[in-house]
């Protein structure tokens, strides 16, 4: 009986490490197939420089359209704004399939006139007698529902995350800020859908995305004696929520992963 144990436990250990191995295989895999490069954008132009708004909304624009033409093969793409261990300045990179290196390349080159593309190795945020921290962000609400866009702001949102970048020591301190992105499977789109169904139909948005619950008022209603129902008129639609689900579909989806990663001399200033 122990032996059969033993020689179960043997196989289900054996199978385990093969699983490992595999899964350890298509990690470095995946390094190995990926290119890892700078992007230089050219300075904006004096004519430019007194519409900051408008300037950054069209940037934005531009990479809207960018996404979008590299989402089309749906494989993961990486950027990363970072700064190095020694030294202030900021750098912008993009990782990519190397199937993909020259696509991209040019993508970038045709919608930024001006943009150099670099092949690097690699690089180094690490403070080597420090300490390091890291983080990831996630949705507070269901994907279902938008986030606010540049659509949203007169100021340029990223500028704040890059100031604080800039404020790093250029001795001691380094940091880096990574955004994962992939085009989303079809079916990614269903449950917006669904619930742009049901507010059509007259659902509040709690109904619609499933977050029901039973109040004592509804207790009560349901032990007290029927009444006669008075008819009802037509369904209120709340065109607000209606249109924030459109906003949200009507865009291309994209499975997101955004990783914050700093260094410093200790743990409490990473």
């Amino acid at each position: 009986m122990f032996s059969f144990l033993y020689f179960l436990a043997a196989v289900i250990a054996i199978f385990l490490i093969i699983f490992l191995i595999r899964q350890l295989s298509r990690r470095l895999k995946l390094n190995l197939d990926y290119l890892l490069f700078l992007v230089k954008l050219p300075r904006p132009t004096k004519e430019k420089e007194g519409r900051p708004e408008a300037d950054f909304k069209n940037e934005i624009g531009f990479f809207e359209q960018f996404l979008s033409n590299i989402a089309q093969e749906k494989q993961p793409i990486i950027f990363e704004s970072a700064v190095h261990q020694t030294g202030e300045e900021i750098h912008f990179y993009i990782a990519a399939p190397k199937n993909l290196s020259d696509f991209i390349k040019k993508q970038i080159q045709g919608f930024w006139s001006g943009a150099q593309v670099e092949p690097i190795e690699d690089y180094n945020i690490f403070n080597p007698q420090g300490e390091a921290a890291g983080a990831h962000l996630k949705l507070f609400e269901n994907y279902s529902l938008p986030i606010k866009t540049y659509d949203n702001f007169t100021k340029d949102p990223f500028e704040p995350i890059l100031g604080n970048l800039a404020k790093l020591d250029k001795e001691t301190e380094g940091a880096a800020i990574q955004l994962i992105i992939k085009k989303a499977p079809k079916k990614f789109k269903d449950r917006p859908l669904k619930i742009l169904t049901q507010l059509r139909k007259g659902s509040s948005l709690k109904e619609a995305m499933g977050g029901l619950s039973i109040s004592a008022k509804d207790v009560l209603e349901a032990l007290s004696p029927p009444q006669k129902k008075e008819e009802k008129g037509p369904a209120f639609i709340d065109e607000s929520n209606v249109k924030l689900i459109e906003s949200k579909i009507e865009k291309p989806l994209f499975l997101t992963n955004i990783r914050l990663l700093a260094s410093a001399s200790n743990k409490e200033q990473a």
